[in-house]
């Protein structure tokens, strides 16, 4: 049964159908292996497998990962099967993962996928103790299945993955649907949920009919060009969810990385659409990935941070591989550098930064007064997108270093993940400037401390010590 151990040491082997329906025949009323805990149905099982996986279902099963991806439309009558004799046979499931990702069309296939789907039904009612749910398929699921999953009072992880471009057959109607009360629509203990689908719109109107009083993390994620209009209606939705004030971690994703994607599009990203979540003032990280042109201006910028006075992570760039040229083509962003003094003053807790900025401001302060005397020590790797270095680097150098005094590595990009940040030689030049303001800085400290000792045995005064160094330089070069 090499099938249903990933990791053992052994050549794997391959059952012959025959002594499987002959096992299955011979104990229908007992689970084959009555003490296991995990079960992994891999993709590429045998066909005629499939109906008789219910036989290993026992009632210490707590673990079950059902993969399938093959083309036939029988996987999804077999799964159904699998999952109508859940509850009975392993009522303490806890975590449930079904990868279906067969096209299901239309026809003879209809029959099947409402067969899964009522299947699914029965399983989120059925099976109370469930804690995780992994959903990763082709077709839509019905609203009425989402409230089912909604009255699991033990589920905390929620991960739905659905590549039909109608995730929700019912989305339309969610508007005139009223539930009677809100416990019928409230996740108690759901803290993390992810929505992989298209549109991004459509998932943020589904979860807007909840109430989730445990919430710490929402994942929206749309690999398709998007728009304007339909990401800001998405955020609208975000920020209407009820019951969230503890929401910890918003993630955003749209767009395939193109640039074909982003010149389709030909859309932007406004303060208009960010507004909507800035109702969430306990978030620690917002990360915000698009194809279209993210543009803020410094005021608006602030305006945003200050709604987030937790922020440990921050990522809002355009994911697209520009040239030079195309850059300058596309909508720009209107931070400037100086903007980036409003995120040190208002997020005083950020460890990660991730952000689109136009670097083309000549009047650069250098002067680490301009943030109010305060500054950044915990970043050490600022990733500025699909940012441009477009002015002068020893100026904006001076003024990163002082903003952010640990700064060593400026690089294109946006990877949350140090390693993967594309270290360009175009930000070099900035870097080279603060390593060696850096040496200049501690050379002068190094000749004041030597000044210092100097007047200080002759009892002069120590501020006279100053006038002192360029003299005691010369002195010793």
């Amino acid at each position: 049964m090499s099938y249903l151990n990933r990791h053992t040491p052994h050549a794997s082997r391959m059952l012959h159908p025959k002594l499987f329906h002959w096992l299955v025949a011979s104990r229908p009323a007992r689970p084959l292996l009555p003490n296991i805990t995990r079960l992994v149905w891999r993709d590429g099982i045998p066909d005629a497998y499939y109906h008789c996986a219910p036989v290993l279902f026992g009632r210490r099963l707590t673990d079950i990962r059902i993969c399938c991806q093959g083309p036939h439309r029988e996987h999804a009558e077999a799964i159904a099967s699998m999952l109508q004799s859940m509850p009975e046979s392993s009522p303490k499931l806890q975590h449930l993962d079904v990868i279906t990702r067969q096209r299901v069309k239309q026809g003879s296939s209809e029959a099947a996928v409402n067969a899964f789907q009522t299947a699914l039904g029965h399983v989120f009612t059925a099976l109370t103790g469930l804690e995780s749910v992994l959903l990763n398929i082709d077709h839509s699921i019905p609203l009425e299945n989402v409230v089912k999953l909604s009255s699991l009072r033990c589920l905390k992880s929620l991960i739905v993955h659905i590549t039909s471009d109608d995730p929700f057959s019912t989305a339309a109607l969610i508007d005139t649907v009223k539930p009677s009360s809100d416990q019928e629509r409230t996740f108690h203990a759901l803290r993390s949920i992810c929505i992989m689908s298209r549109p991004l719109d459509k998932s943020a109107l589904v979860l807007s009919t909840f109430r989730f009083p445990s919430l710490r993390s929402i994942t929206l994620e749309c690999y398709q060009c998007s728009e304007s209009a339909v990401f800001e209606r998405a955020l609208e939705y975000l920020g209407g969810i009820r019951s969230t004030q503890q929401l910890e971690n918003l993630r955003l994703t749209t767009g395939d990385g193109e640039v074909g994607c982003a010149q389709a599009s030909g859309g932007c990203v406004t303060m208009a659409a960010l507004r909507h979540i800035c109702v969430f003032h306990n978030l620690r990280s917002v990360d915000i990935v698009t194809e279209m042109s993210i543009v803020l201006d410094d005021d608006e910028l602030k305006d945003m941070v200050t709604s987030w006075p937790l922020l440990k992570f921050l990522k809002l760039v355009t994911d697209t591989d520009f040239s030079e040229n195309e850059y300058l083509w596309r909508q720009q962003t209107k931070v400037t550098l100086r903007g980036l003094v409003h995120i040190v003053q208002h997020c005083p807790s950020l460890r990660k930064l991730a952000i689109d900025v136009d670097t083309r401001d000549c009047n650069i302060p250098t002067d680490a007064k301009v943030a109010g005397q305060c500054c950044n020590t915990r970043i050490r790797r600022l990733a500025l997108g699909q940012s441009y270095l477009l002015g002068d680097p020893v100026k904006i150098g001076a003024f990163l270093l002082a903003t952010f005094p640990n700064l060593t590595h400026i690089a294109r990009g946006w990877s949350e993940y140090d390693d993967e940040i594309d270290e360009t030689d175009e930000w070099k030049p900035v870097c080279d400037a603060m390593q060696a303001i850096r040496v200049a800085s501690s050379q002068e400290d190094e000749l004041l401390v030597l000044a210092t000792t100097v007047r200080y045995s002759n009892n002069a005064p120590v501020s006279s010590s100053l006038t002192d160094i360029d003299g005691i330089r010369r002195k010793s070069a």
